[in-house]
């Protein structure tokens, strides 16, 4: 937190848009809306109740999601061969990073080949 709770609940209180002011504090001091909502209610400064509506308005003022809205996951439901895909999915990187890296070295040759041309006219 770069700002006292106090100087936080100062800023939303003098806010015209309240909502957006949550976004705007929760950026500036590099956390959650959510931790900015917490200080604002110690603070005495009620910020709505989190009801369904209420709390997707928050998601969409926010465009961070609710705890509420992604449950934890149960390990249990991760596909069975996760590990395959994932080296599956590492392997095709490494694949085209050689490709790239082939396609630079050409082109590389290509400038050469073409400055030497220009240079000869």
């Amino acid at each position: 937190m770069y700002m006292t709770s106090e100087e936080i609940c100062k800023e939303y209180r003098t806010a015209k848009n309240k909502a957006n002011q949550i976004k705007i504090l929760a950026e500036l001091n590099l956390c959650r809306t959510s931790e900015i909502i917490r200080i604002l209610q110690e603070g005495g400064i009620p910020v709505g109740s989190r009801t369904k509506g209420t709390l997707k308005n928050e998601i969409l003022i926010s465009g961070e999601p609710s705890p509420e809205q992604f449950p934890a996951q149960n390990p249990e439901s991760a596909p069975p061969d996760w590990k395959t895909s994932l080296k599956t999915v590492t392997e095709r990187i490494v694949e085209l990073k050689l490709i790239r890296d082939n396609a630079e070295k050409e082109l590389a040759e290509i400038y050469q080949t073409l400055g030497a041309l220009c240079g000869k006219s």
